[in-house]
């Protein structure tokens, strides 16, 4: 059985009970009464103890020396998901303009809770076993000769000579002699202009966990 003290009028939290019965449902938990303590500082350690944050609206074990917010099991620092929040209203996510908010951190590359979050903003990601956070890439590209595959040009030049038909790229006139070919002067075309690479998309943004305080 899980017993608690519901709060009351604006300060209760509509989904308190739903996360209390996800909690019991994930961790099984035993016949031993489980309090939970709302608050916003942290109480004493204990593993028959949740902590309930109400500015936040989260819910925390004690596990392994620290509290772990509670999420459909437990979530562990540093770990990294998707959202599609509006960043500025969402209590539980800590950004430039609300740096002291907990237990998430958007990522775009600032520290909060003294933990780092990499930037994310207009990046994909790369898996990686090692170098987390490194960067690299482009959005766009402009072509150059260190590009193209090595080829020659040719100019292509026939004449018909008595009853058969070179391509040698020059003729003679009916005394023998060599007619060289005119060919037209040479140019340039075409522009230095970047191109994208980027294919469709769809934009989310990207939460690091660092912790209850």
């Amino acid at each position: 059985m899980i017993d608690y003290t519901p709060l009351t009028g604006s300060e209760c939290p509509v989904n308190l009970n739903a996360l209390l019965q996800l909690f019991a449902a994930h961790l099984n938990l035993p016949a031993t009464s489980v309090n939970v303590i709302i608050s916003e500082t942290a109480p004493a350690p204990s593993a028959l103890v949740l902590w309930f944050r109400p500015t936040t609206n989260t819910l925390s074990a004690y596990s392994g020396g620290a509290w772990h917010g509670i999420d459909g099991g437990f979530w562990h620092v540093g770990d990294i998901i998707m959202f599609d929040v509006v960043i500025a209203t969402d209590l539980t996510l800590a950004s430039s303009t609300n740096p002291n908010r907990r237990p998430w951190a958007v990522c775009d590359g600032g520290t909060y809770g003294g933990i780092a979050t990499p930037d994310m903003t207009n990046r994909f990601v790369r898996g990686a076993l090692s170098g987390f956070g490194g960067q690299g890439g482009a959005a766009q590209k402009t072509l150059d000769l260190t590009n193209i595959p090595a080829h020659t040009h040719g100019i292509p030049y026939a004449r018909n000579v008595g009853s058969g038909a070179i391509n040698c790229g020059v003729d003679v006139d009916a005394t023998g002699g060599l007619v060289l070919p005119s060919i037209p002067a040479g140019g340039t075309a075409g522009a230095t202009v970047a191109f994208d690479l980027l294919g469709p998309y769809t934009t989310l943004g990207f939460k690091k966990y660092i912790g209850t305080p």
